[in-house]
């Protein structure tokens, strides 16, 4: 199973190190970043204060393998944005649909949201 913690400029490097092309990190995160990844773009990116943003762990290994957040957005429901399972040993195991699922949990109870968006892009096969 996973866990979810808070992200920090520590993890950079971790996070970073999962994109090996634009269209990867396109897919992870639309248009928030730009290719390449650096930990300049990370850092301001944590100091939005409208993101909770998280790093996956594997209960087992303690390894991090992921990523996700919930994006406050004014006058609509939060945004379940920049979901991956990093750490491909770890694909393909239903993780990404727990990752959704407990940051829809705490949407819910952090944020009392009374429902969440998730957008994935339609190439995107491996979110269907």
């Amino acid at each position: 199973m996973i866990k979810l913690f808070p992200f920090t400029i520590n993890d950079s490097d971790q996070l970073i190190s999962w994109f090996e092309n634009e269209e990867g990190l396109v897919q992870f995160a639309g248009r928030i970043f730009s290719w390449p990844l650096t930990k300049e773009q990370i850092a301001a990116h944590l100091t939005d204060p409208n993101r909770l943003i998280y790093k996956v762990i594997d209960e087992e290994s303690s390894l991090v393998i992921g990523h996700g957040e919930i994006c406050k957005v004014p006058n609509e429901p939060p945004k379940l944005t920049c979901l991956i399972i990093g750490n491909k040993r770890f694909r393909g195991k239903g993780l990404g649909k727990e990752l959704t699922r407990q940051l829809t949990a705490i949407a819910f109870d952090k944020l009392q949201a009374d429902s969440v968006q998730l957008y994935v892009y339609d190439w995107n096969k491996n979110a269907f």
